[in-house]
């Protein structure tokens, strides 16, 4: 009988796990990490939400798929059929969405989504009564469904997305005292201020609630004896919802959990510490099955890893930033030592509107953050520069290092057939809400705050 599927993804969280030595306490994610194969080096094609996730389930960039922006913001993927799930259907799988989906419309409105991308069934609960920072609450009732939903008997092969809101803000309410909070270990990357303390807190506590749902789903696959029929998959869509990661193009945004379990692979309880982008997964899922790929895809599938520790993996991989709440393109290729970005438009302070609304975000801005620039032409040498704070672009020793990135970015735009950039806004389709790019609340609704 051919393999199940179990696609499980979180929502803004990076690396922020026990298994990438966090110390954040996910016991339940560090134990399956221990008897699958956990992808150290891991990178997302958008640090944005659904240019992220179409990406991953097409094979395709979002310049290709069409998923330029939010869903919920009008973008759509040219066309669905490329989605896994249709493929899957194809293949005789009943095919299952529980929790968010966010390649179409609204991630609330999980029936419409589940029919426009395809899926067979849809067991998720109703979260109309939820306030968002009590969605945390809607994930554990779809873990319910989920885990009985696993009960029932059927005939054919599943594969079910399992998405989670955690860790998307709002978070849930914690109670820490001053002293529990300066024990806190906070990402480098962040000002180690109370108020950012108090932030990270609610984030580590949506982090746990997440590990006591994935928990009992992996104990539900174990019950009903899926667990060893089943490639079980569990990553995220980005970077961490904090300035200067998510919607970026630091490693703080790129950088992703990837932890799969093929139930045949002769390779679990490693870490593998070669690049690999999510570009690469839709084919890697159709090798591990047994069934063709699509022509289209981008990416190249690293299924042998699961028989070979040492398969080669990827010599670079690419991202890319079109709209969040307002348009700011970018692009940047990452190597093992090097990462190069570059901005393509002409705004060059810090975009706000692009950073969620948080009590970080507060304190950033009150200090220093309306007036920075950023680099439009940056160059890191991530072996000495592993935060990415020293722009190296005009230093003499770096001239051949940033020509041969050039050249690389330049190559992958060319092969995947990456726009002229920027998009002239006769280009937008009328659909698109953006903000304008000096607005500070992605979440205004006043007039003037938008382009269209």
């Amino acid at each position: 009988m051919r393999k199940n599927v179990l696609y499980i993804h979180t929502h803004d969280s990076g690396i922020y796990f026990q298994p990438y030595d966090i110390h954040i306490h996910t016991p339940n994610l560090d134990a399956f990490a221990k008897d699958a194969v956990c992808f150290d080096e891991a990178y997302c094609c958008s640090p944005t939400c659904s240019p992220s996730r179409a990406s991953l389930l097409t094979g395709r960039y979002p310049h290709t798929n069409g998923m330029l922006g939010l869903g919920n913001r009008g973008f759509e993927i040219h066309d669905y059929g490329n989605h896994i799930v249709q493929r899957l259907n194809h293949e005789g799988y009943h095919t299952v969405l529980c929790g968010i989906q966010h390649e179409y419309g609204r991630y609330k409105d999980h029936q419409l989504g589940a029919d426009k991308i395809g899926y067979q069934e849809n067991i998720t609960t109703s979260c109309s009564e939820y306030k968002d920072k009590d969605l945390v609450e809607w994930d554990a009732h779809n873990t319910d469904a989920l885990c009985q939903w696993l009960k029932t008997e059927r005939n054919e092969p599943f594969f079910v997305s399992m998405g989670f809101f955690s860790t998307h803000r709002e978070y849930p309410d914690i109670d820490m005292s001053e002293e529990e909070l300066r024990a806190l270990h906070l990402p480098e990357f962040l000002k180690d201020t109370m108020e950012v303390r108090k932030d990270y807190a609610g984030h580590m506590r949506s982090v746990e609630m997440f590990d006591q749902n994935f928990g009992k789903i992996i104990h539900m696959l174990k019950e009903t004896g899926h667990y060893d029929d089943t490639l079980i998959m569990f990553t995220t869509d980005h970077g961490v919802p904090y300035p200067f990661a998510k919607c970026t193009l630091f490693d703080s945004g790129i950088h992703v959990a990837l932890i799969m379990r093929d139930p045949k692979a002769v390779v679990k309880g490693v870490h593998v510490k070669g690049l690999v982008s999510q570009i690469d997964v839709a084919p890697t899922i159709c090798d591990l099955l047994g069934i063709e790929k699509d022509d289209g895809y981008h990416g190249k599938s690293f299924a042998k890893v699961f028989s070979n520790l040492h398969e080669e993996m990827d010599e670079a991989v690419f991202a890319e930033i079109n709209f969040h709440t307002s348009y700011e393109p970018a692009r940047c290729v990452r190597t093992k030592d090097y990462k190069l970005i570059c901005y393509y438009g002409d705004y060059e302070k810090i975009n706000r509107s692009n950073i969620d609304n948080s009590p970080t975000k507060q304190y950033y801005m009150e200090h220093g953050m309306l007036d920075k620039e950023k680099c439009m032409l940056a160059l890191y040498d991530l072996a000495k520069d592993p935060l990415e704070q020293h722009n190296v672009i005009q230093e003499k020793e770096y001239q051949e290092v940033y020509q041969m990135m050039k050249q690389k970015l330049e190559t992958w735009r060319k092969e995947t057939g990456d726009m002229a950039l920027p998009l002239t806004e006769d280009k937008w389709e009328k659909v698109w809400q953006v903000n304008q790019p000096a607005c500070i609340d992605p979440k205004s609704k006043r007039e003037e705050d938008f382009i269209q």
